[in-house]
């Protein structure tokens, strides 16, 4: 199989992951947020910019066949078949990015600009590694990925530990291929803030990336969609919520209901009127306006 994708120093076909339209990817950010945000409405939201960051990478397939013995006997093997991603840097590219994409490894096509339709392309990366290269690297890497350190006991009831480290030989590169990892990015308003999202398609929906993989310019307004509370930068794990008068994104105890029309807002538009010593009675911003004098 290598022979038919790369026998000389040309060029590897240059392929990609399905790409939907932007029709699709509307419905699937939208149905991202409607999950992920309690109180979300879509009439509150609005796209401002979508595109592609075609980002390349190379996909190798592999498998690793290994055994490592002692007096003992067989302490540790390996024997796998998979898949990994490296960049053109020859680095392993993150399995938050790689994992939703390996569902659809063999619904890659070759690119070409009516592939992409009116797909607005941000950013299109060059592939410059050869092949040689490329199996070579893959080979270190995945040397590296599979050393481990295993404990076992000898035969005189000792503890003892070996790190197993697999040899080139033990590694079979069964194919390569270039391969555009597409990167929608995505830009929307809720209300007051704008938000940025860097989504990877699958075959199942749209897979949002942290935040922490996210950049966006300190001075262009943009938020990064966030894993933690925008007030008290608490980790939210399960419950997110979206203020109904600004589009803040809070967890459970920055989030307050109005006690009058049952508003949703955030602590920073909550305007807390005492009730006897102890209480406070919550109100948003228009029913707070309407209790003054009562």
């Amino acid at each position: 199989m290598l022979n038919d994708i790369y026998t000389c120093e040309c060029k590897l076909k240059e392929s990609c992951f399905p790409i939907s339209n932007k029709s699709q990817i509307t419905v699937r950010l939208f149905s991202f947020l409607k999950n992920d945000l309690i109180g979300f409405e879509e009439k509150s939201a609005i796209i401002e910019e979508m595109g592609l960051s075609l980002i390349p990478s190379y996909m190798v397939d592999y498998s690793i066949n290994a055994v490592f013995k002692t007096s003992v006997g067989v302490i540790h093997s390996i024997n796998e078949s998979s898949s990994i991603f490296l960049s053109d840097r020859g680095e392993p590219i993150n399995p938050i990015v790689t994992n939703p994409l390996l569902s659809q490894k063999y619904r890659i096509y070759t690119v070409t600009p009516d592939a992409l339709g009116d797909v607005k392309i941000f950013e299109k990366g060059e592939f410059t590694k050869l092949f040689k290269e490329v199996k070579s690297t893959a080979k270190d890497v995945l040397t590296r990925v599979y050393t481990e350190t295993v404990v076992y006991y000898g035969a005189n009831n000792r503890r003892y530990e070996k790190t197993c480290i697999p040899k080139q030989k033990d590694i079979n590169i069964l194919d390569i291929k270039q391969v555009y990892i597409p990167f929608w990015n995505i830009v929307f308003s809720m209300l007051k803030n704008k938000y940025a999202i860097v989504g990877i398609e699958s075959s199942s929906g749209l897979t949002i990336l942290p935040s922490n993989i996210v950049d966006v310019k300190a001075d262009s307004g943009v938020k990064v969609y966030p894993d933690i509370c925008m007030i008290c930068s608490r980790i939210m794990k399960t419950e997110k919520f979206v203020c109904t008068e600004c589009g803040m994104i809070t967890c459970s105890k920055d989030r307050f209901k109005c006690k009058l029309c049952g508003k949703q807002i955030c602590r920073e538009h909550t305007s807390f009127r005492r009730k006897f010593l102890i209480l406070k009675e919550k109100y948003c911003p228009q029913c707070a306006l309407s209790t003054i004098g009562k």
